[in-house]
């Protein structure tokens, strides 16, 4: 038990208080009593005074001493009068008498009526007056042992009734702890056992429906509500601590001054750790050369009460970062204890890799830019070589049948030839070439190839081919990837001029998501070819621009800037993308990624077969749709000289007019894919239903569809073409086209260019 218990105290109080009040109680009782009996010896002896003296004028007046003794004789049956004198006028004692037994204290006398207590005895003066006029004064000294014996009587019956109060207190007391105080210290002893959460299941019990009881059911009630909110508070805890955990971004928090007061669990661990951070500045653990600017958004956010965001970047070990901060304020409540407290939560989040991908992103649309602008370029190139082509082989064989010299004509389409060959680059770099794939094997290709390469690279520099075994087919165009293989190659050697080392290496892999710093590929398996020099490597400038067209290290005279571009167009219209890695003194290698081939690819290549020595010729009714003018008489032209009947359109609606007025059977139309209001797929598909006989030869210096079909007996000739390609193309797609193949196939022309049925 507590030494300053509540039944300690209610003992004490019950019994001090009570005997307090039966002491005060019998304190003015006694004081009343003793005054009341003072008062009645007072006016007794008073009574007594005047009586005697009434008896003692005659023998003051007569000086009869003998008569005056005898009257004051007679007080002796008062037990009360100790001493009695009389005196005349003169102060002189004519007679006197004194009790046995008393002895009070002598004292002066006085005329006047006076009283007074004095040595236990109450002194008296009382004057004798005849007739108004004094002729002495009566003395008398009454005993106050009378009163002082009955106060004492009086004190011992209070003492005796203090006693019994306080046994009755003590009594009383103890009734009080049984009903009242024991159930308190029971609910004192239960709440000094809840020291914890396991505690708080304790209860206490109180059978009454007293107040007591009220208060034993409300402190359960509080305890149940107690635990309810403590297991609400543990789980909200709980909860936090795993939200805090599951953060993917730390969260410091900030005094206005920017100092690190706080770091919440959150982020990864490169995020330093509360000890570690508190009382630093913000810019100490993340940026210090953004002082200021952190000091200015963290007085923004506190001064406009609204979120400030900050980015910044870091160079650190792991390579160079880049951050988006959010600064939130927030400002604590108020207590008894302290002020509130402006506050600023900055949450720095890793967007390196956002980051990367939209220079990933910008840099695709950069090269998507400039694809667009290469194919515009040499589609209406293509028209002017087609042009130049088409009025050179025109003059080529007007000069042979007339025996003249062809040297100035050959010289014209060896020009054009190679002018073709430049478009033909611009067009894989923008993937609007229309390609051939087949199914073939790239170890298979590496190894056809591998000989070609040794004389193309040199004696000082090593070949090495580390083909991986087993490896997947791909479905791509045997000339192009020959091409890529060749461009990489020819790079590789004017990047090691004192010799070294190409690495030609495949191997198969799954892509199951995008990566930072990896291929644009989607979820698939894949082959990848990889070729890798010792040369001079590249540095990131160089490295970032290495794809784009025209552009070159080799100086005005070093090369056109069409190889890598054409490698990059080859490989993305494949569905595939390409990467490079390289440091200056540390070589390149290109990391080529192609999808396997789906099931069922066509295995195989078209091979041009030689040019026959005179051209077909036809006398069928055919159909031009050219916007080109030149292009569209050059055409007609060509076709009338092989014995053709052509009617010429120069645009889709006016082609339309044709096929919807002519009743005469129209068996062919070659028309440009590419025109303004309607292309020529479209238009293809809208004659359908009016000519559903009719074939149709598609002509083009690119495409940005891999669907060039408008049907059955449709086929497809490249720009630039010459009168003889033109005349092959017509007479197959005319001849071949009576029985065309089922679902569409491929007609192989006798100059190696396709004609898709």
């Amino acid at each position: 038990m507590m030494r300053d218990s509540v039944s300690r105290r209610l003992l004490a109080i019950t019994v001090g208080v009570t005997v307090l009040a039966v002491a005060l109680a019998g304190g003015v009782l006694l004081r009343h009593h003793r005054r009341s009996l003072v008062s009645g010896l007072e006016s007794g002896t008073v009574i007594l005074a005047k009586t005697v003296a009434e008896h003692c004028v005659l023998p003051l007046y007569f000086e009869d001493a003998v008569g005056a003794g005898e009257i004051l004789a007679k007080l002796e049956p008062s037990a009360v009068v100790g001493r009695a004198a009389l005196f005349d006028r003169k102060g002189r004692v004519i007679a006197s008498y004194q009790q046995p037994g008393h002895d009070p204290p002598n004292v002066s006398l006085r005329q006047a009526p006076a009283m007074e207590h004095a040595g236990g005895y109450l002194h008296i003066w009382e004057p004798v007056l005849h007739r108004g006029a004094p002729q002495g004064t009566l003395y008398l000294a009454a005993s106050t042992a009378s009163v002082r014996g009955q106060t004492r009587n009086d004190l011992l019956v209070v003492l005796l009734a203090s006693l019994a109060a306080t046994a009755l207190a003590v009594a009383l007391a103890w009734m009080l702890q049984r009903s009242v105080t024991r159930p308190i210290l029971r609910l004192a002893a239960t709440m000094r056992g809840i020291t914890g959460q396991t505690m708080l299941t304790t209860r206490v019990e109180h059978p009454g429906h007293d107040e007591l009881g009220v208060l034993y059911r409300g402190f359960n009630g509080m305890l149940d509500q107690l635990a309810a909110q403590t297991a609400e508070r543990d789980r909200s805890e709980s909860r936090l601590r795993a939200l805090l955990a599951a953060l993917p971004d730390p969260v410091f928090v900030l005094d206005h001054r920017g100092f690190i007061a706080e770091v919440l669990a959150g982020g990864d661990a490169r995020a330093p750790s509360a000890v570690e951070a508190r009382g630093k500045t913000i810019e100490q653990v993340t940026a210090p050369d953004r002082a200021g600017d952190f000091a200015d958004a963290i007085a923004r956010a506190l001064g406009t009460r609204s979120i400030q965001r900050i980015a910044y970047e870091t160079d650190g070990k792991s390579g160079k970062r880049w951050f988006d901060a959010v600064l939130l304020p927030i400002r604590t409540a108020a207590t008894t204890l302290e002020a509130h407290q402006d506050l600023v939560l900055f949450v720095p989040r890793d967007v390196t890799e956002r980051h990367t991908l939209e220079l990933d992103l910008r840099q695709l649309q950069k090269m998507d830019a400039l694809g667009r602008l290469a194919g515009g370029v040499a589609h209406d190139f293509n028209n002017i070589l087609t042009a130049i082509m088409g009025y050179g082989s025109l003059l080529s064989d007007r000069l042979r049948s007339e025996g003249g010299d062809l040297t100035e004509a050959e010289e014209i389409l060896k020009a054009s030839e190679r002018a073709a060959l430049l478009t033909q680059q611009l067009l894989a770099f923008s993937r609007r070439q229309v390609v051939e794939p087949s199914r073939l094997s790239l170890n298979e290709l590496v190894r056809d190839i591998q000989r070609m390469l040794e004389r193309i690279i040199g004696e000082d520099v090593q070949l090495v081919a580390d083909l991986a075994p087993a490896l997947a087919d791909v479905h791509v165009d045997v000339g192009q990837i020959q091409q890529v293989i060749l461009n990489l190659a020819v790079n590789a050697r004017e990047a090691m001029p004192g010799g070294g080392t190409l690495t030609l290496r495949t191997r198969g892999l799954e892509v199951r998501g995008r990566l930072v710093g990896g291929p644009d590929l989607s979820a698939g398996r894949y082959v990848m070819l990889e070729v890798t020099d010792t040369g001079v490597g590249m540095d990131e400038a160089v490295r970032a621009r290495i794809f784009e067209p025209f552009f070159t290290t080799k100086g005005r005279k070093g090369g056109t800037g069409l190889g890598l571009a054409m490698v990059y167009g080859i490989v993305r219209q494949a569905s595939g993308d390409v990467l490079v890695v390289s440091e200056p003194d540390r070589g390149t290698t290109f990391r080529i990624y192609l999808p396997e081939a789906p099931a069922g690819a066509a295995a195989g290549a078209i091979r041009p077969r030689p040019l026959p020595h005179a051209l077909p010729r036809g006398n069928e009714s055919l159909l031009v749709v050219e916007d080109e003018p030149q292009l569209l008489e050059l055409t007609c032209r060509m076709m009338r000289d092989q014995g053709y009947q052509v009617m010429g359109a120069s645009d889709a609606h006016q082609a339309l007019q044709i096929c919807a007025v002519t009743t005469a059977p129209i068996h062919l139309m070659v028309t440009d894919i590419v025109m303004p209001r309607m292309r020529g797929t479209e238009l293809a598909q809208a004659v359908r239903p009016l000519r559903p006989e009719m074939k149709v030869l598609f002509m083009s210096g690119y495409t940005d569809s891999p669907n060039l079909s408008g049907g059955a007996g449709t086929a497809f000739l490249q720009k630039p073409f010459t009168n003889d390609e033109l005349s092959l193309a017509v007479r197959a797609v005319l001849a071949y086209g009576a029985e065309p193949a089922a679902g569409g196939g491929e007609i192989e022309l006798d100059n190696g260019k396709r004609a898709s049925d």
